[in-house]
Order: structure tokens, then sequence, then C-alpha cells
């Protein structure tokens, strides 16, 4: 594989990070959740749910983790009914009525529209995190380059409103 999108920084020294673009990580619930109800959520009406968790060792479950503690949430580990290794499979298991998660901002997108779950705002805790691009310290293919360049043209470009990510040059 000659390039990786991760959430954390390795330590490896044969590995080469460079930032992406900034991500944001949201809360999910069934559109008829409670939460999706009330509109909002707060680190308080995490207690007692239950939740679809990223594997261990995932650098979103580690960041997530680090964040929620920090404003205040202690994890009761009862309280994940599941560890799935996608984003895939979490929004999934959400729809389904399993739980709820939170995934990057940009993957519900298509389940929300159709009414298949809620995006719900958490108050009081900031999941935004860089997602970086990820490479061995080696030559690349043809492919890898073109893509490791227009990402960096892409970086470049001025956002606008009116445009989404998937139409910025």
């Amino acid at each position: 594989i000659d390039l990786g999108v991760v959430g954390v920084r390795g330590r490896k020294k044969s590995l080469n990070y460079s930032r992406l673009v900034e991500d944001e990580l949201v809360l999910i619930t069934p559109p008829h959740h409670p939460l999706a109800l009330k509109g909002w959520a707060t680190v308080e009406d995490l207690k007692g749910q239950p939740l679809i968790w990223r594997e261990a060792g995932s650098g979103t479950r580690r960041v997530l983790e680090e964040r929620l503690q920090k404003a205040g949430f202690h994890l009761d580990p009862h309280q994940i009914i599941m560890e799935l290794g996608s984003t895939e499979a979490i929004i999934s298991a959400v729809e389904a009525g399993l739980g709820i998660s939170f995934v990057t901002k940009w993957a519900p997108e298509k389940s929300a529209k159709l009414g298949r779950l809620a995006v719900v705002p958490l108050e009081g805790v900031n999941l935004k995190r860089d997602l970086y691009l990820v490479r061995r310290n080696q030559p690349l293919s043809p492919a890898a380059e073109a893509f490791i360049s227009f990402s960096e043209r892409w970086q470049l470009t001025p956002p606008s409103p009116e445009l989404s990510l998937e139409s910025r040059p």
C-alpha cells in the first residue's frame, strides 16, 4: 500500500505523515432516539447509553476517548456493546438501532438525508482533529505521486461555502 489516511500520527520512522484535512467526529443515533428528538446532547447524556465503538488501537477511538474524558465523561466499559473495525459497520449498527456512536462528519451524510440516522450536536466537547496522509519513505507509484500532488493543490484552494468536499478541485 502506497498511501493511507489516518486520524493520529504514528511513530514509525519508516513512515511520513502530512496533514491532509481537518475533520470532526459527530454523534450519531437512530432517528427516533431520545437524543435525536431532543436535538442535542451533553456528555451527561452519554451515561448509560449503549455505545458502538471503534476497535481497540484505533486512532479515532483514542481521540474520542481522550476528548470525552477531558470533558468529564468517564467511560464505563460495560456501555460498549460492540467494537467494530469500520465506519460503515458502525453506521449500519446505529441504523439498526443497536446503540449510538461517533464517526467522521462526512460519513453519515447519506444515511441522515434518508432518515436512517440522526447527527446530534454534542455540546461542550471539541471533537475536531486532523486527518493525515501517511506514506512510506520510499519511491511511490505514479498514481500515488499524482494523488499527493492533487491533495496539496486541494489544500491550497480557498474553501467556498457553496462547494462541498466532493466538488472542490
